[in-house]
């Protein structure tokens, strides 16, 4: 099985990135282990549109079109259902 994170945003130098880059390490060790072939990351730089609905529009097509075909996708917002760790490892699973 292949992983990939497709997400709208950059990660800037600091803190943040250096922890994402250490779980990536991390998950590729494991997911190994667990069936997972690939671990990839695509990020998209966040929309200039002038307004909300142009840029969820752009960003939903950057993301639509970084799908490979035939694919599994959870899609997380910070505006979406809060899961546990487990929660979310239980849905991965299934």
């Amino acid at each position: 099985m292949k992983l990939s994170v497709i997400a709208v945003g950059r990660l800037k130098p600091g803190p943040e990135k250096s922890l994402a880059e250490d779980y990536l390490t991390r998950a590729a060790g494991l997911g190994r282990k667990s069936g997972i072939s690939r671990i990839g990351v695509t990020e998209f730089a966040e929309s200039q549109a002038s307004s909300a609905a142009a840029r969820m529009a752009e960003e939903s097509r950057l993301v639509a079109g970084a799908l490979p075909a035939k694919c599994f996708s959870i899609v997380l917002d910070e505006r979406g259902k809060a899961l546990a760790s487990e929660a979310f490892a239980e849905l991965l699973r299934r």
